[in-house]
């Protein structure tokens, strides 16, 4: 009985990757995830840290299960299993990347528009360009194809165009307010918006790596999928549990770690004060879960990603309410 050491040892390490950041994150995770409400955001970082055991751990089977040479049928089949698992972890990156910028444009209806345009636009590529290579892709005895030329550069220019597209709109957003007032302030002010930046350019820029070393490498040489693909559903399992584990520690409560909300606070850009105005606040859940928060304090919106669900009777639609609460005079 033949087994191709190589892609044991690649589907170990990928598991080995996911198990060690686990045990990295997991003070965290019981704190943020856990020990609090269940919501949108928080079912992603569950369904990305969790799902991707059941196909690793399905590939394991397969690979233990027949031996080298393996016949082409299996192999079609086997990668487009591993391709739709691989496709899923990713739809709940894109998700989670969509709704951070969504909430960074206080859920404008323009903003909404676009990212529900990326996303499916990227899932009707991801999905077709899997039954394109399932139905014309030759695979030889190790399950390795040489997909063709426009199948191997559209998948990954629209996965990496999108996270482009995400990232240009936070660099914008973050220009615009660092000409109102200095990066101290937006430390200290929100915090959430340096760490969505500095996520979303980290996310780029190894995508970016990626792209260069296994695009040109699929365009010319054969690439092995049972390979591939174990270590593509480890990468997003572990971006997409750091990027939400990131926005919950943004704010740390400081007495009951369990009980909070993420809060983009934009009130300090606004110049106008409001006179008298009861400490009360406004609050809306978006079915996402991703919260805006209309202060009465001193001016309009704090724009939240957080999803905690809100006690009956405290909760109204914004859309079309002015969030800039007009000022009154007093006698």
């Amino acid at each position: 009985m033949v087994k191709d050491v190589n892609l044991i040892a690649a589907s170990l390490a990928a598991c080995i990757a996911i198990i060690v950041d686990f045990a990295w994150c997991f003070r965290e995770e019981r704190v943020y995830i856990w020990r609090a409400p269940i919501t949108f955001i928080k079912a992603a970082y569950v369904y990305a840290r969790y799902f991707p055991i059941v196909p690793l751990v399905a590939h394991f089977c397969l690979l233990f299960r027949f031996v080298f040479p393996f016949p082409e049928e299996l192999c079609k089949n086997w990668f487009l299993f591993l391709h739709n698992c691989a496709l899923a972890v990713q739809f709940t990156l894109e998700l989670v990347s969509y709704l951070r910028v969504y909430a960074l444009y206080q859920r404008g209806w323009k903003m909404g528009i676009l990212v529900i345009s990326m996303f499916i636009v990227g899932a009707v590529v991801g999905v077709f360009g899997g039954l394109y290579l399932y139905l014309w892709a030759k695979f030889d005895t190790r399950c390795s194809c040489k997909p063709p030329d426009r199948v191997s550069l559209v998948m990954p220019i629209v996965f990496q165009g999108t996270q482009g597209i995400v990232w240009g709109l936070m660099w914008y957003q973050r220009r615009v307010i660092s000409r109102r007032v200095d990066s101290k302030t937006i430390r200290s002010n929100i915090p959430l918006l340096p760490i969505l930046f500095r996520d979303t350019s980290l996310v780029v820029a190894i995508l970016s790596i990626g792209f260069a070393l296994t695009v040109p490498y699929s365009m010319v040489i054969k690439i092995n999928t049972l390979t591939i693909y174990p270590c593509s559903l480890t990468f997003l399992s572990i971006v997409n549990c750091h990027l939400v584990l990131n926005m919950l520690q943004s704010r740390r409560p400081t007495a009951t770690p369990d009980v909070g909300t993420i809060e983009l606070d934009l009130t300090f850009l606004h110049e106008e004060t409001i006179h008298e105005q009861p400490r009360e606040g406004l609050k809306t859940k978006f079915s996402s879960s991703i919260e805006v928060t209309a202060s009465r304090t001193r001016t309009s919106p704090i724009f939240s990603i957080s999803g905690f669900d809100l006690p009956p009777g405290d909760s109204m639609a914004l859309e079309g309410v002015d969030t800039r609460t007009p000022s009154t005079n007093s006698e």
